[in-house]
């Protein structure tokens, strides 16, 4: 098998039974194809896939899988561990990347478009799993005609935040032959252009903001929205894994949200404090116990008693945390726009 770090995986169409399809990969980075193992009718496209040098694999749950090498463990997002992440990490339930339209797309007179990305939790997994490789599968929508520039953003979205997409068409793009060349082309051409930069992978956020959480359990759902209303939000951030702060470096961070529920240890308490004394904010729940600091202008912020501690300010909100969105939006008010 070819190593996963190199492997451009693309799910391979249901109709497509004939091995001539094949061809239609030809002068393309596609180099690992998916394809289930329970389809008999797909039996001679596997052969001839893997006589002609295609990397093949069968799709599986994460309870069907049996360990084979030939098996991938489609991880469901929803259901992902962070303990032992697997060398390959290819994660379900991801989102297709599009400005959302219709009578879903909500926004103000000033609001920007909704976008839908994978950006937030590729940085997740990166901060996370850091020593995986990971995919993320996200299928075309059926109700939309889409062009080859949707598919070539779709490819885009991953490969520009250090990712991998599962390559997958659409079943009316699949059964164009014309079409589906087109498509595959753009996705080609976004491929070649970030395998030609592939230093970029190695590139790190720089934020303003960092995000600190242990990101499992009862704080997971909070802390993950978090990240992805931020990025809608365009303020860049920082994913801080609990498990690691105490002694990390927080440099060139001028504010950290701690959304989680409990307090944290001692140790990331005090590294917390001495960040707000040399002039960072802290934006935390209302269990942040207060033992130092003066308060602030008072009716300034309707849903956080605002204390100044040394150079910095610590955010301590009135009720508990549980809306993302007023969330990220306080942040960035309490940040303000100049950060």
């Amino acid at each position: 098998m070819i190593g996963a770090e190199n492997c451009f995986p693309m799910r391979w169409p249901p109709g497509w039974r004939d091995p001539s399809f094949l061809d239609l990969l030809k002068d393309t980075p596609i180099n690992c194809l998916l394809i289930p193992a329970a389809e008999p009718d797909l039996s001679a496209v596997r052969q001839q896939a893997r006589r002609v040098g295609f990397t093949c694999l069968s799709p599986a749950s994460p309870e069907g899988s049996s360990g084979s090498l030939e098996q991938l463990p489609l991880i469901p997002r929803s259901a992902l561990s962070w303990q032992a992440p697997p060398k390959v990490l290819a994660v379900s339930e991801c989102v297709w990347p599009a400005i959302v339209a219709g009578t879903n797309a909500l926004a103000g007179p000033t609001g920007v478009p909704w976008v839908d990305s994978n950006g937030w939790f590729c940085q997740l997994v990166r901060a996370l799993a850091p020593t995986s490789t990971f995919w993320l599968a996200y299928e075309p929508p059926a109700d939309k005609l889409l062009t080859p520039q949707s598919y070539a953003l779709a490819a885009a979205d991953a490969e520009a935040h250090g990712a991998r997409w599962v390559i997958s068409l659409d079943a009316a793009t699949a059964a164009d032959v014309t079409y589906a060349k087109a498509a595959l082309r753009a996705i080609s051409q976004v491929l070649s252009f970030f395998s030609a930069h592939r230093a970029w992978r190695q590139f790190r956020p720089c934020a303003a903001v960092g995000v600190l959480s242990d990101f499992s359990g009862n704080n997971r759902e909070l802390a993950e929205e978090l990240l992805n209303l931020l990025s809608r939000r365009h303020l860049p951030f920082r994913v801080l894994p609990k498990s690691s702060q105490g002694e990390a470096p927080l440099n060139g961070l001028k504010a950290i949200v701690y959304p989680d529920a409990s307090m944290p240890p001692a140790p990331l308490r005090n590294h917390l404090l001495d960040f707000v004394r040399a002039g960072g904010l802290l934006v935390t729940g209302p269990q942040w116990e207060l033992d130092e600091g003066s308060p602030g202008p008072e009716d300034v912020y309707r849903r956080f008693r605002v204390f100044n501690a040394g150079r910095g300010r610590l955010a301590i909100a009135k009720e508990e945390l549980s809306d993302p969105y007023l969330l990220a939006l306080d942040t960035h008010l309490l940040l303000g726009t100049r950060a």
